[in-house]
């Protein structure tokens, strides 16, 4: 669905433009390098969020990098930065992954307990191959085009390159429902010509990575030479497009965009040569002046966590007050709202606020106010309750998830009501878990404490078979999983879910092939009793085989998600039902997630 705010420029100031274009040769952005160590006044926060891709999957295993921090994406996709010493004015994050473009993303840094930033990454896709002898045109799906002339091409060491080039683009257009939240560099923040920090508003970017024949080593254009680049005109900014445009390319380092010549209007394009290649861009600019707004409930309580979108171009999360600060450019009408698109516990956008922003002051926007939503409140302590204890809170249920983090060992979550939902605590090694039932729209409930009693576990499938002869546990090593999860009405909550996971039990090395069907539930329960259409069956060499559906007796005949997680990432679950022999206990799942 398309944002509710719309993506269209009110200009209060005349824009000064550079007659003609920069042409001269420049250093290529190395897309490798790392984030540089704060070197000025830092602030001690933490630093949250979770990462998909534009198909909406997590994505686990992006390598994540805050300064001189590198961490992981998890299985669910999230990732974390406890109590690091970040840079007082912006923070920058890359993510990385194969297959995927970087991830380049810039906030200004909020004090207080966590900043909050997801990060969505692009699947590169097929490269389109031009010889480097001859040149050629490269068309991008959206109208852009990327045109090479021939001999155009030099390796890593400056040598002239005669293969086949193969180039990875992507067009990132405004006009894009997800623009906001893949635009590179975040936040927008630009240095023209002058050496002035600028906020920028984008009418459309191209992004390039150019390799040689084996896809492994970067090319380059050779020195004294162009590339024509061809950027469309969103329809809703072509009646505001000016003649002439400054472009600006992504310094990959600091996230920084900057300015780099121009590009001249034809019909709905702009055009322009670049004599090197990072992201492009072209846009508006104006003197940066800082914004600051908060999101509350219609009781007035701050909801942190909340992704707030300024103009469409760019989005900012609040922190763990309801707080948000960016940067937009002096001279501008700003628009702020917070979108369902982007916030999974809201049952309605929120109202527009609009501000003039002006120049060299903090500009405050009025409240937005979202409507009066669920949630659940608790606390995290030791394991003997006498203490509360910081920690990482993600919650999951049917239909979505979160992650905020609590210095002080209290939480407050912001979630859909009548609702059964998982809340895993974790803390280094330590963790700890409940699950509460959401009340109806607008009430607070209270889940009780999560105690630090164990080191976290991976998940896993396991499960105990108790029979005449005794009981005997098994564990199980996967091979193979498939997984459907079904939402029929497309509202983000599945309604049925069918999944296999096949693989090796021990002890004993069985084959083993547990097959489970899921129709209906209550509050997260799956019922598995005689008569019921969930369904749970393990299979063992084809030899054993034991099925849910016997009458109650030494179980509670059900099964339970303690992880719906997201698609992409891992879904775990309880089971245990009876069978003719005696019963299946202990039982266990974790299953990729593929819709």
């Amino acid at each position: 669905m398309k944002n509710k705010i719309n993506k269209t420029f009110i200009f209060l100031f005349t824009f000064l433009v550079i007659s003609s274009l920069i042409t001269s040769c420049k250093k290529d952005d190395d897309n490798n390098s790392n984030p540089i160590t704060p070197s000025g006044p830092t602030l001690k926060t933490s630093v949250l969020g979770t990462i998909t891709n534009t198909d909406g999957l997590v994505v686990p295993g992006a390598t994540v990098q805050l300064g001189a921090y590198t961490t992981t994406s998890d299985t669910k996709g999230n990732f974390q930065f406890i109590n690091a010493d970040v840079p007082k004015d912006r923070m920058v994050l890359i993510a990385s992954k194969n297959g995927y473009f970087n991830c380049i993303r810039a906030k200004k840094t909020q004090s207080g307990d966590a900043n909050y930033l997801n990060l969505l990454m692009e699947q590169k896709p097929s490269s389109i191959n031009i010889s480097a002898v001859a040149g050629g045109a490269v068309n991008i799906p959206g109208g852009a085009k990327i045109t090479f002339p021939a001999n155009a091409f030099v390796d890593a060491s400056g040598n002239t390159y005669t293969g086949t080039v193969k180039i990875f683009a992507r067009h990132i257009s405004p006009g894009n429902d997800n623009f906001e939240a893949i635009v590179p560099g975040g936040d927008l923040i630009g240095m023209n010509a002058q050496g002035q920090i600028q906020s920028l508003y984008s009418l459309g970017m191209i992004d390039a990575l150019l390799f040689d024949n084996s896809g492994l080593n970067e090319v380059k254009l050779a020195p004294g030479v162009t590339a024509e680049l061809k950027f469309p005109i969103d329809v809703s900014q072509n009646g505001s497009a000016q003649n002439t445009i400054t472009m600006w390319h992504l310094n990959s380092t600091n996230g920084k965009w900057m300015e780099d010549g121009e590009a001249t209007k034809s019909g709905n394009f702009y055009i322009g040569n670049v004599s090197h290649f990072s992201t492009w861009n072209c846009d508006y600019s104006g003197p940066k002046t800082d914004i600051q707004g908060k999101v509350v409930d219609c009781l007035g309580l701050p909801l942190p966590g909340i992704v707030v979108t300024i103009n469409g171009f760019q989005n900012v999360t609040t922190n763990n007050t309801g707080t948000f600060s960016t940067w937009v450019p002096a001279g501008y009408v700003i628009t702020c709202q917070a979108l369902t698109t982007y916030n999974q516990m809201l049952n309605a956008n929120s109202p527009i606020q609009t501000i003039t922003a002006v120049a060299g002051i903090l500009n405050i926007i009025p409240d937005i106010v979202a409507s009066c939503e669920t949630r659940i409140m608790g606390s995290i302590k030791t394991c003997d309750g006498s203490q509360l204890s910081p920690a990482m809170i993600y919650s999951s249920w049917n239909g979505g998830s979160s992650i905020i983090y609590t210095s002080t060992g209290t939480y407050s979550l912001y979630l859909p009501p009548n609702t059964k939902v998982n809340i895993v605590a974790q803390s280094g090694s330590m963790s700890g878990k409940t699950s509460k039932v959401t009340g109806v729209l607008g009430t607070t409930s209270t889940a009780g404490d999560i105690l630090f009693c164990n080191l976290s576990t991976s998940s896993k499938t396991a499960f105990t078979i108790n029979s005449v002869g005794g009981s005997t546990s098994y564990e199980v090593t996967s091979s193979n999983t498939t997984s459907n999860f079904i939402d029929t009405n497309n509202d983000g909550t599945f309604e049925s879910a069918y999944f296999t996971i096949q693989g090796i039990a021990n002890p004993g090395n069985y084959n083993c092939t547990i097959n489970i069907s899921l129709l209906n539930d209550t509050l997260g329960n799956y019922s598995l009793l005689q008569g019921s259409a969930n369904h749970v069956e393990i299979s063992m060499d084809s030899i054993w085989a034991y099925g849910s559906g016997m009458p109650s007796g030494n179980t509670l005949n059900r099964l339970t998600f303690t992880d719906y997680s997201n698609p992409g990432g891992n879904a775990t679950g309880l089971f245990e039902f009876n069978v003719n022999t005696g019963s299946i206990t202990n039982g266990e799942f974790s299953i990729l997630r593929v819709n």
